[in-house]
């Protein structure tokens, strides 16, 4: 097990902190942008600009690009397709290979709102796994993680996923256990937690929603799309579990407290439906254990959704 330190922090300590390195994302949605306008940018020494190849031709995105540029100056802004990870691992390590290597404190700020989940496991695994173990000083790696809380203007329940995939270096170990358990990250999709369902088989299975949530509404609706899934799938709701949007710590205790007891005799499965936090305190917890296994379904066809912040962040200090 990595032993990880996690903690919720506010605003104040990103505006005090200096940082060797900021990780943005242009994303589709206007939330993207809201750590990137409140942030000082002389608090931080090089930054990396990722923006999405699809939908780049679009007034929407190409305004948030330029704001991007305009904020980080000079900073080259990198347009990748959503499931190139390979080239999010490889300018991480051009980074520290070029600017880095000499130093033993490493200070990271990662803006997660709008990066995928691929994306966002990458760099986890990169600071978190990758780094400590192939470079042979002892590192102290600190990694600020900042997600935007959104307002979605309408819930869409879409009805199309494709196949399970597994989020990179959240793999799990390959040592097979006699039996199975999944915990089952809860948003507006019951179709795509179905499907993983139907794949994993498991003997347990647990849900998470997020409560408190953005709105006091929200965990009306989410109980309500897969009320089905809870009853069938999940035994009821004694083996549902609301955690606060708001606290990347308290899921990541809740998770390997639910863990914990099923670890010498389980394959571990999160299924990552839920919104952004919980989902980093899933990679989390993946990168802690090693017999949890991250998964998802994408959306088919979908198209993004303009996406409002309401002004508050989750931001999340990870040391290692």
């Amino acid at each position: 097990m990595t032993n990880l330190k996690i903690k919720d922090i506010s605003r104040n300590h990103v505006h005090e902190s200096e940082y060797d390195l900021a990780i943005v994302c242009c994303g589709y949605e206007p939330r993207c942008t809201f750590l990137s306008e409140i942030v000082e940018t002389n608090n931080i020494k090089d930054t990396i600009i990722f923006s999405y190849e699809e939908y780049s031709h679009s007034e929407h995105r190409r305004s948030i690009d330029d704001f991007f540029m305009t904020k980080w100056g000079k900073t080259k802004l990198s347009k990748i397709s959503s499931d190139r990870v390979d080239i999010i691992f490889q300018q991480l390590n051009q980074w520290f290979e070029k600017t880095h290597n000499k130093n033993t404190d490493i200070n990271v700020l990662i803006d997660y709102s709008s990066m995928t989940k691929s994306w966002l496991s990458t760099i986890v695994f990169y600071f978190l796994k990758y780094l400590p173990k192939t470079d042979n000083r002892q590192l102290n790696i600190t990694l600020d993680f900042s997600y935007s809380i959104g307002e979605y203007p309408a819930i869409i329940e879409n009805t199309q996923f494709t196949d399970p995939i597994i989020i990179p270096g959240c793999e799990g170990s390959p040592l097979t256990h006699e039996h199975k358990a999944a915990i089952f990250l809860l948003g507006f999709d019951p179709i795509g937690p179905q499907a993983l369902f139907n794949t994993i088989t498991p003997d347990r299975s647990y849900g998470v929603y997020a409560s408190p949530s953005a709105k006091d509404s929200y965990v009306e609706k989410v109980i309500s799309c897969n009320s089905e899934f809870i009853s069938v799938n999940l035994g009821g709701k004694e083996n549902l579990l609301g955690l606060p949007l708001s606290s990347v710590a308290t899921t990541y205790e809740y998770f390997n407290q639910i863990i914990m007891p099923m670890k010498d005799d389980h394959n571990i499965s999160i299924a990552l439906f839920g919104p952004k936090p919980h989902v980093l305190s899933a990679i989390l917890t993946a990168t802690s254990n090693l017999n949890v296994t991250c998964m998802y379904s994408k959306v088919v066809d979908s198209n993004p959704r303009l996406v409002q912040g309401i002004g508050e962040l989750v931001i999340t200090r990870v040391t290692i």
